[in-house]
């Protein structure tokens, strides 16, 4: 054998070894890449679950908040209704006590 041709075998032998180490060092990142993704699948699963609870309660006080309003505005007409009858009722009483 000459040296030429143990070179050469060397050199394939070596390039070889460097596609396995190459190819077992994709497989290992890819491995890692992929548990990253389902942590953080599961993180974005969790997240969803999250803002659909928010969405839940911010419908819960969107309705308590207008059951609150229509209930302010009934009073607040009644507190109206009674004024003007209280009003009427006190013009009534002072055109009685000015006709004595």
């Amino acid at each position: 054998m000459t040296l030429e041709q143990i070179i050469q075998i060397i050199s394939i032998l070596g390039f070889f070894a460097g596609g396995i180490i190459f190819l077992v060092n994709t497989g290992s990142y890819k491995k890692g890449i992929e548990k990253d993704i389902d942590v953080l699948k599961a993180e974005v699963d969790e997240n969803k679950k999250e803002i659909k609870l928010l969405h839940e309660e911010v419908e819960k006080l969107r309705d308590e908040s207008t059951r609150n309003t229509n209930r302010f505005e009934a009073l607040l007409i009644e507190v109206k209704t009674k004024l003007e009858l209280f009003m009427q009722m006190s013009g009534v009483f002072n055109k009685e006590n000015n006709n004595e």
